[in-house]
């Protein structure tokens, strides 16, 4: 009896951590996902997509807004309709969501995550800031738990990823929040990746704005002696 007790528990074991073992491989994959989303946006797409499937979610969102520089603002999504992004969009819905979540973050540092639940929203009272959002909102995009990565905070600027889950499903539990605390020191660095290969192109096209101007034509060859770039002036010449 005790023999066969001692395999039902070695077989528990090895099941245990074949399965750990499945997860922590699975989250390297995702891992290695966003390094190649850094430096071409469209595969955000695909990160999401991960990200919703590995953690039981429904839907996700990647957005980032810089006051002071609008080119590095982006929104990436996952199973949300457009409709329910432009209901989002909406100055006193933004302005609600404010009002009722920010103060949750003022408290957090960079990389912490939050968990927020909108189902008390529901059965607060009409024209409450809670019902007005839910209503506009949390109903229209079938959103009711929320899993969030603070990534950047700054007097103008504001980043965050977040996986959401419908109304029927579970709330987040501390495990879920570790995963996406993981990930979101990568996701941080993807980030920062894409700020540089913003400015590195800002300053390519400043420079080439310049060579514009110029009333001389001006050619750049390659070392192999192919053309590289020529302004407007040249391209008349």
């Amino acid at each position: 009896g005790n023999f066969k007790a001692s395999i039902n528990i070695s077989s528990t074991v090895c099941y245990f951590m074949g399965e750990i073992q499945m997860l922590a491989e699975r989250e390297n994959q995702i891992i290695g996902m966003i390094y190649d989303a850094a430096l071409n946006a469209s595969l955000w797409q695909d990160v999401l997509s991960a990200v919703v499937d590995f953690t039981g979610s429904s839907t996700a969102i990647f957005t980032a807004t810089h006051q002071l520089s609008p080119n590095y603002d982006f929104v990436f999504t996952h199973n949300i309709p457009e409709k329910s992004l432009q209901a989002y969009q909406d100055e006193d819905v933004k302005i609600l969501d404010m009002r009722l979540h920010v103060p949750h973050w003022m408290e957090k540092a960079l990389g912490d995550t939050v968990l927020n639940s909108f189902e008390p929203y529901a059965s607060m009272p009409v024209g409450t800031d809670e019902y007005i959002f839910y209503e506009k909102c949390a109903k229209p995009t079938n959103i009711s738990h929320v899993a969030a990565v603070l990534l950047e905070r700054s007097m103008y600027s504001w980043a965050v990823f977040a996986v959401h889950r419908a109304p029927q499903l579970v709330h987040y539990n501390h495990e879920e929040e570790a995963i996406l605390r993981r990930l979101g020191i990568h996701i941080r660095r993807a980030l920062q990746i894409y700020r540089q290969m913003v400015i590195l192109k800002q300053e390519k096209e400043n420079i080439y704005s310049v060579l514009d101007l110029f009333k001389l034509g001006v050619i750049l060859l390659e070392q192999d002696g192919r053309l590289f770039y020529s302004n407007q002036a040249s391209r008349r010449i």
